[in-house]
C-alpha cells in the first residue's frame, strides 16, 4: 500500500487506477417499499402490476436510484477506513436496462483516474444477477481524512 502525509499529518492511502470494490444488495417487495418511505417515491412503475403489464416491462421494476444507493454503498467500501471518509462529488448516470423485483444486483465501482487533493474518477456498474448492465455511472468523489 502506498502511502502519503495528508494536510492533517496522518497517512492516507493513495487509490490507483484499477483499484475497485463490489456490493451485492436484494431488491424485493420489501426493500422497494421501504425505499418508497424513505425516498416519497410512489410510482406505480414501481407497485401496480396490473398497470404494469400494460408495458412493454410487464412487471414492476426497481427504482433506479435504489439500485444507485449499491455503487455508494461500494464506494464506501473502496474508500472507508479507520482514518479516511468519502463524499461523491459529481455523478453521471444512464438507466440502460430494469431491474426487476425480486433480484439480486451487485454493484462495482473501479478507480478510472487520479485527480489532485485526494479526487478520484470512478466507473460504475450496475448488474443482475445475469451480469447484464442495468446502469452505468461515473462518480468523482473526495477521499477526507478523518
Amino acid at each position: 500500500m502506498q502511502v502519503k502525509v495528508s494536510s492533517g499529518g496522518q497517512n492516507m492511502k493513495i487509490w490507483k487506477i484499477g483499484d475497485n470494490a463490489t456490493k451485492y444488495m436484494q431488491i424485493n417487495t420489501l426493500s422497494n417499499e421501504i425505499f418508497s418511505v424513505l425516498s416519497g417515491d410512489k410510482n406505480p412503475v414501481h407497485f401496480d402490476e396490473h398497470r404494469m403489464a400494460k408495458t412493454n416491462f410487464k412487471l414492476p421494476i426497481a427504482n433506479g436510484i435504489q439500485c444507485m444507493s449499491a455503487i455508494g454503498a461500494a464506494i464506501v467500501d473502496l474508500f472507508v477506513t479507520e482514518d479516511t471518509i468519502v463524499i461523491a462529488i459529481e455523478q453521471h448516470n444512464s438507466f440502460v436496462k430494469p431491474v426487476f423485483i425480486p433480484s439480486i444486483i451487485s454493484a462495482t465501482v473501479t478507480v478510472d483516474e487520479v485527480l489532485p487533493n485526494n479526487t478520484y474518477w470512478l466507473q460504475c456498474f450496475v448488474y443482475n444477477e445475469y451480469h447484464e448492465v442495468c446502469t452505468s455511472a461515473r462518480f468523482r468523489v473526495r477521499v477526507l481524512d478523518a
